[in-house]
């Protein structure tokens, strides 16, 4: 079953307007609405008849107006909203999924612990989603092979070893702080 969040459910992102959540929610409310969907369907005139080609074509709305409403109501109110944000933020952390657009957690390099092993300078974290203890080993020729991430400092991308998760981390050149 796929899971659809509060704003695919209105098709707005994450920096939306109160305008054009407002604009979501009566959208998807008259798509889904059972009496404006018959009117869809049998007008040739309308604009927009997305759901009528989404039916014609074999796909269907998956929200129901409730969760509509509940998407809305979540979104409008700034308290349910930021909750409802660390909550999706969390569960995005279990399951190794980010929001950020490029596919990958973003970390920092302070946030691995930092050890010396054999002589060699190396950097250490838990990996966050299986928690495997140190799972995931930056050393300094690694950190020699990072891109520049076109603000001044590099980032370079680093799988833990126990599980398949791949996360980014975010660095400057030592002394350019």
């Amino acid at each position: 079953m796929n899971y659809l969040n509060h704003y695919e459910i209105l098709g707005v992102d994450a920096h939306f307007t109160r305008d054009q959540l407002k604009a979501a929610y009566h959208s998807k409310l008259f798509q889904t609405h059972p009496d404006k969907r018959i009117e869809s369907r049998n007008s040739d005139d309308l604009d927009g008849g997305d759901f009528a080609r989404n039916e014609n074509s074999g796909f269907r709305n998956s929200s129901s107006v409730e969760e509509i409403k509940v998407a809305y109501a979540v979104l409008a109110d700034n308290e349910k909203r930021a909750a409802y944000d660390i909550e999706l933020a969390e569960q995005s952390l279990k399951s190794g999924l980010n929001f950020t657009g490029a596919g990958l957690d973003e970390y920092t390099l302070e946030e691995f612990e930092y050890l010396e092993i054999d002589g060699k300078a190396t950097w250490m974290r838990d990996c966050p989603r299986c928690t495997s203890t140190h799972s995931m080993v930056l050393s300094e020729e690694d950190l020699e092979e990072g891109s520049p991430d076109g603000t001044g400092g590099f980032h370079i991308a680093v799988s833990c070893q126990t599980c398949s998760l791949w996360i980014t981390v975010s660095y400057e050149e030592e002394g350019c702080e």
